[in-house]
Formats: C-alpha cells, structure tokens, sequence
C-alpha cells in the first residue's frame, strides 16, 4: 500500500488536479482483468472471480484497484528497467 500511496502522491505532485480517482475505468478494468481473468470474461464469470477475493462485484474490484494502478505500473517498470523478474500474479 505504501508503495501505491508514494505514487499516486508522485503523479499528483507532477500533475496538480489529477488523481487516481480520475483513470480511465476501462483501463484499470483491463489492468486487472489482465491478472486474473482472460479479457473475454463474462460479467457474470467477473463477479465470481471478484467475490472469491472478497469484493461484491467486478465493479468493485476495479474501484478498488484504481487505487493501486499506478504503483502497479511503477513497480513493473522500475523491475524491467533494472531487470528485475516481475510477477504479475495477484
């Protein structure tokens, strides 16, 4: 979580009047889709994977995640330019 909140405080310090809470729903949706369902998921198939880890709905799952996009990217990036092994299990 810190790693999330040291981001988003970044991108907020470089972009005053942005915050996570203005992202694209639809790419925090395919960020997360991308770590635990294929992108063709039905609704349906997306809500039970989000209640198997503890959320209502997908819906849910991507408010929840909007907080933690930024970072996500962050981590991925710094770990490639170092050449880190990233893992993008959840």
């Amino acid at each position: 979580m810190l790693h999330a909140q040291t981001a988003n405080a970044a991108a907020l310090a470089e972009h005053p009047g942005r915050s996570s809470a203005l992202l694209s729903t639809d790419r925090v949706a395919a960020h997360l889709l991308g770590h635990c369902l294929p992108a063709d998921a039905g609704a349906d198939e997306r809500d039970a994977a989000a209640r198997d880890r503890g959320m209502r709905s997908f819906t849910a799952a991507v408010e929840i995640d909007r907080v933690f996009y930024l970072g996500a990217l962050t981590s991925v990036s710094s770990a490639i330019s170092t050449g880190a092994r990233v893992s993008t299990r959840i």
